[in-house]
């Protein structure tokens, strides 16, 4: 009975972890890599416009979600589609001392590798 108690108790707590999972969308990048980025690119734009210099990295985060790259002062967010055929851009956001401070678009054209300062 103990062994049939612990398979239970064990099926329970997968299937309450697989609950827990949060959703990424699947992307390529411009090189043909995957990337795990949490939102789709138009929903990261539509919520970049609630961004206040000053939130904090992980404030960003929640309201963002995972970027495509992540790197100490600067994030990338990237679209499903590169600029091969149709120009894209790429959305970068900079941060201070873990605090945000700007953002800026790229355009991504040619499917080139993007190159931010």
């Amino acid at each position: 009975m103990p062994r049939f108690a612990l398979i239970i108790v064990g099926l329970c707590l997968a299937v309450s972890l697989y609950g827990c999972r949060t959703e990424s969308v699947e992307m390529e990048t411009h090189a043909g890599q995957p990337v795990n980025q949490q939102h789709d690119f138009d929903e990261v734009k539509k919520r970049a416009k609630q961004l206040k210099v000053g939130m904090r990295s992980v404030d960003v985060l929640i309201l963002l979600g995972s970027p495509a790259k992540k790197e100490t002062n600067a994030w990338v967010y990237l679209p499903s589609r590169t600029g091969a055929i149709i120009p894209a851009e790429a959305l970068q956001v900079n941060f201070e001392r873990g605090r945000y401070v700007s953002h800026v678009y790229q355009p991504i054209v040619g499917a080139e590798r993007i190159i931010f300062d």
